[in-house]
């Protein structure tokens, strides 16, 4: 079921012929993943298109002064691709935030499909664009509560299943200044 899931996903781009589900099928695995767990480690396993089917993940880059720096959450039926930019060591790792049940193919793999089932290329540009929509998004960050609205219209009901520690961190805040700016946030809205 989750395999299909999978599949399904990346006929959202293109659809997918018959042939090209075949040869994608065999290579997909399931991973149950306990929350706290690294599925993707910058080098320590190859590089894979993960689908998140259920619970919540994070995808965070390593900074070279050390920083953990949450990118990204993923959510159930959206795809999670660490190790996106190798070629720029933009290298990134992926969290199970919360339990997560997710489907996994290597990105090897997926490559050599790619080079046969050219509706592979429309997803993996989707999903190309779709990261730089959101390096974007990081980049053009106004204020801190500004940022913090942007978040919970980006992630509505995130705020409440995700550590602190990840939020502020995607905010580019303290977990001190999170705390402030989701107080003078509330206190806003009560006004």
């Amino acid at each position: 079921m989750e395999k299909l899931l999978f599949l399904d996903r990346l006929a959202d781009a293109a659809p997918l012929s018959a042939r090209c589900r075949a040869e994608l099928l065999p290579g997909l695995r399931v991973r149950h993943l306990a929350q706290g767990t690294l599925f993707s480690r910058r080098a320590a396993s190859p590089a894979e298109i993960v689908l998140i089917v259920s619970g919540i993940a994070r995808v965070s880059v390593v900074t070279t002064d050390g920083c953990d720096v949450t990118q990204h959450f993923a959510r159930a039926e959206e795809f999670v691709m660490p190790r996106l930019d190798p070629a720029r060591d933009h290298l990134y790792d992926a969290e199970a935030v919360t339990d997560v049940v997710a489907v996994a193919l290597s990105l090897e793999r997926f490559e050599r499909a790619m080079t046969h089932y050219p509706e592979l290329s429309a997803f993996y540009a989707a999903l190309l664009r779709e990261r730089s929509m959101w390096a974007r998004e990081r980049r053009s960050r106004g204020e801190d509560i500004e940022s913090y609205e942007q978040f919970l219209s980006l992630y509505p009901g995130l705020e409440t299943q995700v550590p602190t520690v990840h939020l502020a961190s995607y905010l580019g805040l303290s977990p001190a200044e999170y705390m402030r700016v989701r107080q003078r946030y509330r206190d806003r809205a009560v006004m």
